[in-house]
């Protein structure tokens, strides 16, 4: 069983401007709220909005109506239109994700031929698959799966670690 080294690719190092950070901000979802004297033609109430109140206004008698819209071609058709009808507000959701430190470099591996030990056969590593496979009792995983005869564990690999790399990067550079 032949073990294969796979160096990480020296020009695709770069330097994580994230590094250590352990907490990523992502949209959430947008709400669309509207408020309007008269509900449009256009608006279908429990289908393309949702009345959530509907007022009359003390003194002058005026009513008001609120409520969510939830279809988007609606919320670009009054965006677009810039109709003056209607009032809208929108607010976007932000969610908070915590997550393991990021680390301090992005990097990819070079790409090599590896041989299965299984069916023998040549195939670049970028095309080595991972499985992961339950038998009813247990859950075998692996990240060395044939793209051929589908073989787990179908070769040995040792990966270069950043910091080989930037070893051998520095003695590139001190030459």
């Amino acid at each position: 069983m032949k073990k294969h080294f796979i160096k990480i690719d020296l020009k695709s190092i770069n330097k994580n401007p994230n590094a250590g950070s352990e907490i990523d901000y992502l949209p959430g979802k947008t709400e669309c709220r509207f408020s309007t004297k008269k509900l449009p033609d256009d608006f279908i109430d429990g289908e393309n909005c949702y009345v959530v109140r509907e007022e009359t206004m003390i003194g002058d008698g005026s009513i008001r109506i609120e409520g969510i819209i939830t279809d988007k071609e609606l919320i670009d058709n009054i965006l677009q239109n810039k109709r003056k009808d209607i009032e809208l507000i929108m607010k976007r959701e932000i969610i908070e994700v915590r997550h393991l430190p990021e680390p301090p470099y992005f990097y990819d591996y070079e790409n090599i031929t590896l041989k299965c030990d299984s069916c023998n056969r040549e195939f670049d590593s970028i095309d080595i698959k991972s499985e992961e496979v339950w038998d009813g009792e247990n859950e075998f995983y692996s990240d060395r799966v044939c793209p051929y005869c589908n073989s787990f564990d179908c070769c040995e690999i040792d990966y270069e670690t950043i910091e080989e790399a930037l070893k051998r990067l520095e003695l590139l550079v001190t030459k």
